[in-house]
């Protein structure tokens, strides 16, 4: 994938396309695509008055889409199940959420933290939030942030996903990432 860098013209077109709007509070693009397609944003921590847990954001929709049908076949849970019976899956994931949180409070200014103290949510904010805001670190709020994680900086679950099912191939298309997900029971034989 080519470099992250600054939203261009061309960028937030394609954002607004694939997502239907061009969200609020983008810091900049964090991975791209082969082609150069933004696949994931780094987002501001606060925006409109609301703390936003979503730093890193997917938005490439054949990605999300790719997700999307992971999350419908209901892989959350098994890999949950997963984290909890694997030590060192867990400490890898615990580390990941660590990180996270270095880098998402990096992003904080000065009138971020004053409006989180303001709300009494600060200390929280830092210290209690992970990977989308969540608070227990060995669940997981979705896998589009753990990909959107991993394609931006490095993330266990998001990296087991591609090992196990090869989201990040731009090659294929859905319904030939559907067809070989369920042609090769790919779920069923990675739990």
């Amino acid at each position: 994938m080519s470099s992250p860098d600054l939203l261009t013209d061309s960028d937030i077109q394609f954002i607004e396309q694939a997502l239907g709007r061009v969200p609020r509070g983008i810091i900049s693009v964090s991975s791209r695509s082969p082609e150069g397609q933004p696949t994931a944003l780094k987002m501001h921590c606060v925006v409109g008055e609301a703390p936003f847990p979503t730093h890193f954001w997917l938005c490439h929709p054949l990605l999300i889409e790719k997700i999307n049908f992971l999350e419908s076949q209901r892989l959350v849970k098994p890999l949950e199940l997963l984290i909890e019976e694997t030590p060192a899956l867990a400490k890898a994931f615990l580390e990941d959420q660590k990180r996270y949180q270095a880098i998402r409070n990096a992003c904080l200014t000065d009138l971020d933290k004053a409006y989180l103290l303001k709300l009494g949510i600060l200390e929280q904010y830092l210290e209690k939030r992970g990977i989308g805001g969540i608070e227990d670190f060995s669940k997981i709020r979705c896998l589009h942030m753990q990909i959107a994680h991993l394609i931006s900086d490095d993330n266990v679950i998001g990296q087991w996903l591609q090992d196990h099912f090869n989201i990040l191939d731009f090659s294929e298309d859905l319904n030939e990432f559907r067809q070989r997900i369920k042609r090769d029971k790919l779920i069923e034989n990675a739990l």
